[in-house]
């Protein structure tokens, strides 16, 4: 999987009524939960994000996305376009001590920066992981 573009990339609680319904977007979002409660759901199947979890949004599927007010989300996002596009919904768990979990913590590290050549070639690298996960998996 390539990054085509890199839309918008941060780390940060949500904003006040954070919900969203019916989206359907030319892009993914790649979330990784660091606490928080929120869910995702598609085709009348929530899921609930988990700690320590990244989640891929798939391109052009109608969506919701919503939190526990009481319990906002803290989670490092990044809006990307990707070839081949993301099709399906993605969950998969970040295991310390893996390259993974490494290039996640770049990630979180990196995800304010200005500098969106790096931001970019991390998070390269954290869909290498991802792609090497979903096919070993």
């Amino acid at each position: 999987m390539i990054i085509n573009n890199l839309l918008l990339a941060s780390e940060s609680y949500t904003h006040t009524n954070w919900e969203f319904h019916n989206v359907n977007v030319r892009f993914s979002r790649l979330y990784y939960i660091i606490d928080g409660e929120a869910y995702y759901k598609e085709n009348g199947q929530a899921v609930r994000f988990k700690k320590g979890h990244l989640y891929l949004t798939p391109v052009n599927t109608p969506f919701d996305l919503y939190e526990n007010p009481d319990d906002k989300l803290l989670h490092t996002y990044v809006h990307i376009i990707t070839l081949p596009e993301v099709t399906q919904f993605t969950e998969i768990k970040v295991e310390d001590g893996t390259p993974l979990a490494d290039a996640v913590s770049l990630w979180r590290k990196y995800a304010r920066s200005e500098n969106y050549e790096l931001v970019t070639n991390i998070i390269q690298f954290l869909l290498s992981q991802i792609s090497g996960d979903l096919l070993s998996g």
